[in-house]
């Protein structure tokens, strides 16, 4: 496993849209995305509360690369998707799925948390509605996206602590949920890591984002090591399973190839076009080894 060096010092078309059943063909798009843990449970729940933070970065991401036209027609492609997974899965969580596991949300708590995302998601749903319907985009829009991320992330994580507290809390063994959580964290920061790239390589805000970019850096390789190994100050087991310590090693030899471009941009360098096209064509296998790692604490007993 390679070690992370560091090299340095330290306007949108909009669409009015609302949160809606899904259609035939989304509803397999995401029954594909999460039916894959044996048991469906609370922790699927969380699990997807949890998620929602990634697909803001991603969709970010996607229209980034989008914009630079780095393989332009899969990030288009990525954005929608992101796009259509997020809607679909507030209203899972919103009014639940039968084919999921998913009941309907009586808990107060929780719907107060949910009625919060969904407040905040409004203008960021319709930046993103409008740049696809658009099909373009320039730095304005990009800016006003990546403004528009950070009360909703906010919120969702809020969302994702109610749903904890109330349900897995009182039900799983702490170290459990500490896993889950860990590696759940660990998708939003895969995808916050290529996010930062992509808005470096555009020349939005490069000096804020390299700066972002290198405490996303860090903790996403501290974490992947400590999922591997464990850590005890936190309460985390070493991988539970082969199955997970595969899954995390597979992110980590993927997180190795990637390392190049990402300290080349930490030293504030100018980004090579073959180093940014790395970091777009890496960002899924990463995000799907990890999310592979999550089904699989999901799913242990």
């Amino acid at each position: 496993m390679r070690t992370l060096t560091l090299g340095l010092t330290a306007v949108a078309v909009t669409v009015s849209f609302t949160l809606s059943a899904p259609t035939t063909k989304a509803q397999e798009l995401y029954d594909d995305a999460f039916v894959i843990a044996s048991e469906v449970d609370e922790r699927r729940k969380s699990n997807m509360a949890s998620r929602q933070e990634m697909l803001v970065e991603r969709m970010i991401e996607a229209a980034c690369f989008a914009m630079i036209d780095v393989e332009t027609e899969a990030n288009w492609t990525r954005l929608e998707q992101s796009y259509t997974l997020f809607n679909l899965s507030q209203v899972a969580l919103r009014d639940g799925n039968a084919a999921l596991g998913l009941k309907k949300e009586t808990n107060e708590r929780v719907l107060e948390a949910q009625k919060a995302v969904e407040k905040q998601f409004k203008p960021f749903g319709e930046t993103v509605a409008g740049i696809i319907e658009a099909r373009a985009m320039d730095d304005d829009a990009l800016r006003l996206l990546a403004s528009k991320a950070s009360a909703l992330e906010k919120a969702i994580s809020r969302a994702h602590s109610a749903i904890d507290g109330v349900y897995l809390r009182r039900t799983y063994p702490m170290k459990s949920i500490v896993g889950l959580n860990f590696i759940g964290k660990e998708r939003v920061t895969s995808q916050a890591i290529t996010r930062n790239y992509c808005l470096m390589a555009a020349g939005i805000d490069s000096e804020l984002h390299r700066i972002e970019l290198q405490g996303d850096a860090e903790l996403f390789q501290s974490r992947l090591e400590a999922l591997l190994v464990g850590e005890p100050l936190v309460g985390l087991p070493p991988a539970p399973t082969e199955a997970i310590e595969e899954q995390i090693s597979v992110a980590l030899g993927l997180w190795a190839e990637m390392l190049p471009a990402i300290d080349a941009a930490m030293k504030g360098g100018e980004l090579r076009d073959d180093h940014v096209t790395l970091i777009s064509d890496h960002a899924t296998p990463l995000l799907a080894a990890i999310n592979q790692a999550v089904y699989l604490y999901e799913a242990i007993q």
